[in-house]
């Protein structure tokens, strides 16, 4: 079985859903420049959270898009934290809501501090 790039099969399967990087990021709330990043293959090593909503909105399951990346071993057990992973979220989003930009500035910093990696914008 012959296997792509995480990168290559997002542009792959977004251009076969005649979709730009704009609308694709939309679709996922990110940054059009972090969907570059990642069909560059310039991401690290992506959360499971993030491979959920490249297939959401990409409208795959994502088991398909594991298999065809190669990917299916190194997240065998995440789809059991999946669930914890949507409902942590969730919980964040609500309570960070009140924020003022310069506090939520604040936070990304000290978050990218601690996981050492700069966060999507």
């Amino acid at each position: 079985m012959v296997t792509v790039t995480l990168g290559d099969w997002v542009r792959q399967r977004r251009k076969a859903l005649k979709m730009s990087q704009a609308t694709l990021a939309k679709r996922m709330d990110y940054d059009k420049s972090y969907i570059s990043h990642i069909e560059m293959n310039r991401a690290k090593r992506a959360s499971y959270g993030l491979l959920l909503q490249l297939a959401e909105a990409l409208e795959v399951p994502i088991e398909a898009m594991l298999a065809d990346t190669g990917l299916t071993g190194a997240y065998e057990d995440a789809d059991k934290l999946a669930p914890a992973q949507e409902r942590i979220i969730g919980y964040t989003r609500a309570r960070l809501a009140h924020l003022t930009s310069a506090e939520a500035e604040q936070l990304i910093r000290i978050m990218e501090a601690a996981y050492g990696e700069k966060a999507p914008d």
